[in-house]
């Protein structure tokens, strides 16, 4: 994704752009409403058992990664996007497990192949978004603010407002995991 920083030359360009669209898996976090290109997304499961020892943003979950068996159990790394960006964590469930459950767990793979699960409350929804909304964010911004791990930002128009959106850089997420 490329930001746009002036209209085409050509008009029947400018429709084209404007008639295009990227998909998108969006959800909100606090008072933020955060997207990641449908691409990018593996799975969303739900009610999770998440184990971390608490000291820092990051825990590892058990899923099955392609069907229900067993043997396509595998372990994916969780960063708890809510704690680095608010200071707090979501208040997870803690049923007779051993673990605090995460009611959706989001996992997503970057550019890099890497996966990353991420903690939601609520559960995330398909959404579009027209190319002519996406502006790529500065990144003297990114630098200096933890949205720093978004890329891009959009404005949207959904359910009768104006939205801001914040599409996720996964790289970006996946550097502030403790190495």
């Amino acid at each position: 994704m490329t930001a746009t920083s002036s209209p085409p030359a050509n008009p029947r360009a400018a429709a084209d752009t404007a008639n295009r669209s990227i998909r998108t898996i969006a959800f909100q976090l606090g008072s933020l409403d955060i997207a990641l290109r449908i691409e990018a997304v593996q799975r969303v499961f739900s009610r999770v058992p998440i184990y971390s020892s608490g000291t820092n943003s990051s825990g590892v979950a058990h899923v099955n990664a392609q069907s229900d068996s067993p043997e396509s159990q595998q372990e994916v790394v969780v960063f708890d996007l809510h704690r680095y960006l608010f200071g707090q964590s979501l208040p997870l469930a803690s049923p007779e497990l051993e673990a605090p459950v995460s009611r959706y767990l989001l996992v997503a793979k970057s550019p890099s192949g890497q996966s990353c699960g991420i903690p939601l409350e609520q559960e995330p929804s398909l959404m579009e978004l027209p190319l002519s909304s996406i502006r790529q964010l500065p990144e003297t911004y990114r630098q200096a603010d933890t949205l720093g791990i978004a890329s891009h930002v959009a404005t949207s128009d959904r359910h009768g407002r104006q939205q801001t959106v914040f599409l996720l850089d996964m790289d970006a997420v996946l550097t502030l995991l403790p190495r």
